[in-house]
């Protein structure tokens, strides 16, 4: 069995309400660890983050651990995402990406623009793809809540000792670049996970960018094989 060592964080930046929500379960032979970045800052978003990982604890462990099952819990989630914002008179949507792990294998569901990134043996892959389309020069971000049928990607994987997976909210995004944050892990992978969590949160404290931009919420959880 693979040693896990499990971190979070969760910063509220410069907003009103803090949108974002993450969920770490483990059961006798599988893990969960997902994140939700509910969307606005009008409190709704945080209810929709909420409820989408509502929908995921009710369903794990997973069954048949396939893509099928994936995409069954992702069409559930988004169901009960709209309804429930809908009957409390708003309108928002949540991205969500989940990692489920068994083994040494994994299964990820993702919608948004969360971040599933992977450092292994120096290299630093983002793993899940954005969901999104540009109109008019914006960003709208394609997610649960958004829509009937929201994009859903599914992705399939193993892990080795020595991997490093950080789940994270997109406030990333105006604080470190790709390249910055692989520097970063070349840097101070072979630390100790609390000290590489509390690193990464200097880092995003100290981001030349914080003194330009109002700062979003940011959360994540890092994990290392």
């Amino acid at each position: 069995m693979l040693d896990i060592q499990v971190v979070t964080n969760m910063n509220i930046g410069d907003k009103q309400n803090f949108e974002d929500r993450i969920l770490f379960l483990e059961d006798r032979d599988q893990k969960l660890f997902a994140i939700a970045d509910g969307m606005g800052d009008s409190g709704f978003g945080a209810v929709a983050a909420e409820k989408a990982l509502e929908v995921l604890e009710r369903n794990f462990p997973l069954k048949e651990f396939d893509k099928e099952e994936i995409e069954e819990i992702f069409k559930k989630a988004n169901k009960e995402v709209m309804n429930t914002v809908y009957e409390m008179g708003g309108i928002t949507g949540t991205t969500l990406s989940a990692m489920f792990l068994k083994g040494d294998n994994y299964i990820i569901g993702h919608s948004g623009d969360s971040k599933i990134y992977r450092y292994r043996r120096g290299e630093l892959k983002q793993l899940t793809e954005d969901t999104v389309e540009e109109r008019k020069g914006r960003k709208k971000v394609k997610a649960l809540g958004t829509d009937w049928n929201p994009p859903i990607v599914i992705k399939r994987g193993k892990v080795i000792p020595g991997d490093i997976y950080l789940l994270v909210s997109d406030g990333i995004e105006k604080l470190l670049t790709f390249e910055e944050l692989k520097e970063f892990f070349n840097q101070y992978a072979d630390e100790g996970i609390e000290e590489l969590s509390d690193r990464l949160n200097f880092l995003f404290k100290t981001s030349k960018r914080n003194k330009n931009i109002d700062r979003d919420n940011i959360a994540y959880i890092l994990f290392k094989v």
